[in-house]
């Protein structure tokens, strides 16, 4: 009974097997030797499935185009996502619009293109073309109509949005010289850093909006929020500090160091250290100060030197603002407070010190040299007049030596 049943179930699938016609066949395997040997087969129904021998892949045939195993595909095939390629070396690779774009391997991702750019973002290098080499744009719209430039690093939200032509440069922040057409060597670091620059060059600006206004202007350097933001035109112009050259546009070679140092206007080659507000400094050399008629008004001799020289108290002391000045030895200077004392004594307010908003008192030690040659002058013109008048009892004095000597003769 049991061979019966055997012989029986044998028969029945052997006949359904007979049945399956070839052109309807459910999986037919292939081995070919490429894909030219797949492409040439015909009257093939959808599902049939083929290796190949050289690229070592098996390929599906979905009724039109032999397709890749282990892949993702598009409508119209060129488009396609391929796990490894047959050789065991865990690759995914990325092909768009037949071009190979990238791999993803094990710790890194793979750009495949031929002039060695990247671009990650939407809208980043939009304008991509082959002429652009070695540009990495990251964010949106980054580089986004970036045509022949080269070169180029944009890191942020529209940095070098607009550039075209302009090569070398380097934006890292939202919208850093997003303006930027053809300036070249270029660094902006820091949200709207060197926004408007247009065809400037060589120019260098770390800090939000710092150089925010350049448009032509090159080889400003600005270091700090809002360092050198009114610069338009300007070139050579340094800023280290926050706001630092506000008043500057148009203005060459000037350097500002210090918060909001600024020097007044669109003046060239002067350099300003500190802001108003700045009230001790020090220095290797001598500093030349300004002493232009220009710069002053209400000018009036000076009226008093010796006998406010005379009364000056002069101290030695440590400075208590620093724990190490004991190292550095005592200093010499005034007092302020009796300083002050000393000034009112003789009618005037408000000479060779400074008062600050905690109330506190600092010294402008070099009023106190004009006040040291008014005083040697003074001095100068009483030691004359007493020249004077010692030749005059000296000669006196030898008048009556020779009287003497004469009535001394006729005894």
């Amino acid at each position: 009974m049991k061979k019966l049943f055997l012989i029986v179930t044998l028969f029945s699938f052997n006949k359904a097997q007979s049945q399956i016609s070839n052109a309807q066949q459910l999986i037919r395997l292939h081995n070919m030797s490429n894909t030219a040997n797949l492409n040439a087969m015909n009257n093939l129904a959808s599902g049939h499935l083929a290796y190949n021998v050289n690229d070592k892949k098996v390929y599906k045939y979905d009724g039109t185009n032999w397709l890749p195993v282990g892949s993702l595909i598009d409508k119209d095939k060129d488009t396609y996502v391929l796990v490894d390629n047959g050789s065991d070396n865990d690759l995914v690779n990325f092909t768009i619009q037949n071009i190979n774009s990238f791999a993803m391997r094990p710790s890194r991702l793979e750009f495949l293109n031929t002039n060695g750019s990247v671009s990650i973002g939407e809208q980043a290098s939009l304008a991509n073309t082959s002429n652009q080499e070695l540009n990495v744009f990251v964010g949106f719209k980054s580089g986004t109509i970036n045509s022949t430039g080269y070169r180029n690093t944009g890191v942020g939200t529209r940095s070098l949005r607009s550039n075209t032509s302009g090569t070398r440069n380097t934006a890292v922040g939202n919208k850093s010289l997003v303006l930027n057409t053809s300036g070249s060597e270029n660094a902006a670091l820091g949200n709207y850093a060197l926004y408007s620059n247009t065809n400037g060059y060589e120019n260098s600006a770390i800090g939000s909006s710092s150089l925010g206004n350049v448009t032509t202007g090159y080889k400003n350097s600005g270091i700090g929020s809002l360092s050198l933001e009114e610069v338009t035109s300007g070139d050579r112009n340094t800023g280290l500090g926050n706001g630092t050259l506000f008043s500057v546009t148009t203005g060459n070679n000037n350097v500002g160091v210090g918060n909001r140092a600024d020097i007044g206007g669109n003046y060239n080659n002067r350099v300003r250290i500190g802001n108003y507000d700045i009230q001790y400094g020090s220095m290797q050399i001598a500093w030349s100060v300004s002493s232009d008629s220009t710069w002053k008004r209400d000018i009036k001799p000076l009226k008093y030197g010796l006998d406010l020289i005379k009364n000056l108290e002069v101290f030695d002391y440590i400075r208590k603002t620093d724990d190490k000045t004991e190292e550095l030895g005592r200093e010499i200077g005034f007092i302020a407070q009796k300083l002050i004392k000393n000034l009112n004594e003789i009618g005037y307010k408000d000479q060779g010190f400074v008062r600050n908003e905690n109330g506190t008192y600092s010294v402008r030690y070099n009023d106190f040299i004009p006040l040291a040659i008014k005083g040697i002058q003074q001095q100068q013109s009483m030691i004359d007049e007493l020249k004077e008048e010692n030749l005059r009892l000296r000669e006196i004095l030898l008048n009556f030596e020779n009287r003497l000597q004469e009535l001394e003769a006729k005894k």
